[in-house]
C-alpha cells in the first residue's frame, strides 16, 4: 500500500506550523504593544477597555502556544506508525497466512497415509491449530488498520492547525498594520482577540477529535488482546496441543519432507 501524501509531507507541515506560530506571536505582540501605548492617551473608559483586550490577546497567544506544544511530542511519528503497521502485515500476517494453508489434514496426509491413534491425534490437533492460526491471521491486518488510521488522523490534525494558523497570521498581520494609526486600534484589537479565540478553539477541537481516534485505537488493541486469550482458540491462554501423548503407534508412509510436527 502506498504511503499517503499527508504522511510523507508530515515533517513539512509541522515545520510550517512552527513558522506560523512565530508569525502569529510577532504580529500579536505588535498589536498588544500599540494598543497599550494608545490606551494611555485615551479617556479612562476606552483606555481601560483597550488594556483589557490587549491582556486578553496576550493570554490567548500563550494559550495557543501551550496547545501546540502539548501536541508536539506525545502523539508519535505518523511515518513510523504507518511503517510499523505495514511490517505487521508483511512480516507476520503474510507468513502466517501461508502456514494456515499447510496446517491441514489433507496437506499432512493424516488419516489415509498415517495409521493408528497418532494419526487421529495429529488430525484433530491440526484442525485446532489451524483454527488458532486463523484467529491470529486477522491480527496483523487490524493492527495495520489501527496504526494507519492513527497516523492519518495525526497528519490531518496538524494540517488543519496549519490552515487555521495561516488564516490567523493574515488577519493578525492586517491588525498589526491597522494599529499604526490611533483610530484603527480599537477595531484591530477586537479583530485580533476574536481571531486568536477562534484559533485556540479550533486547535482544542482538533485535539479532541484526535483523542477520539486514539481511544478507538486503544479499544481495538484491547479487543485484539481478548481474542488472543480466547479459551476456545487458545485453551488456557496457550497454543492448542494434541489431546493425547500416544504418538508411538503412528507411521508416515509417503516419505513427505514437510517436517511438520505438533507443538508441545
Amino acid at each position: 500500500m502506498t504511503v499517503p501524501v499527508v504522511v510523507v509531507e508530515f515533517d513539512g507541515v509541522v515545520e510550517r506550523v512552527r513558522r506560523l506560530v512565530r508569525e502569529v506571536r510577532e504580529a500579536a505582540a505588535q498589536v498588544v504593544a500599540r494598543a497599550l501605548a494608545v490606551a494611555r492617551m485615551l479617556p479612562p473608559p476606552v483606555g481601560v477597555r483597550l488594556v483589557q483586550l490587549a491582556r486578553r490577546l496576550d493570554e490567548l497567544v500563550r494559550r495557543l502556544v501551550e496547545l501546540i506544544d502539548g501536541l508536539s511530542d506525545p502523539l508519535g511519528r505518523p511515518g513510523r506508525l504507518w511503517e510499523t503497521g505495514r511490517r505487521w502485515v508483511a512480516e507476520f500476517g503474510g507468513p502466517l497466512s501461508r502456514q494456515v494453508g499447510e496446517i491441514h489434514p489433507d496437506h499432512l496426509a493424516a488419516g489415509y497415509e498415517w495409521d493408528g491413534r497418532a494419526a487421529e491425534a495429529y488430525e484433530v490437533a491440526a484442525d485446532r491449530q489451524r483454527a488458532a492460526l486463523a484467529a491470529l491471521g486477522g491480527v496483523a491486518g487490524e493492527i495495520d488498520m489501527a496504526l494507519g488510521r492513527l497516523a492519518i488522523a495525526i497528519c490531518g490534525m496538524w494540517a488543519a492547525v496549519a490552515a487555521m494558523l495561516a488564516s490567523a497570521a493574515v488577519q493578525l498581520t492586517a491588525a498589526a498594520l491597522a494599529v499604526g494609526t490611533g483610530a484603527g486600534v480599537p477595531a484591530a484589537i477586537v479583530l485580533a482577540v476574536t481571531t486568536m479565540a477562534t484559533v485556540c478553539g479550533g486547535v482544542a477541537t482538533g485535539a479532541g477529535t484526535l483523542s477520539a481516534v486514539i481511544e478507538w485505537v486503544t479499544d481495538s488493541v484491547s479487543a485484539l488482546h481478548q481474542r488472543l486469550v480466547d479459551g476456545e482458540a487458545f485453551p488456557g491462554g496457550g497454543w492448542p496441543g494434541p489431546s493425547t501423548e500416544r504418538f508411538r503407534d503412528g507411521s508416515m508412509s509417503d516419505g513427505s519432507p514437510s517436517g511438520w510436527r505438533l507443538a508441545d
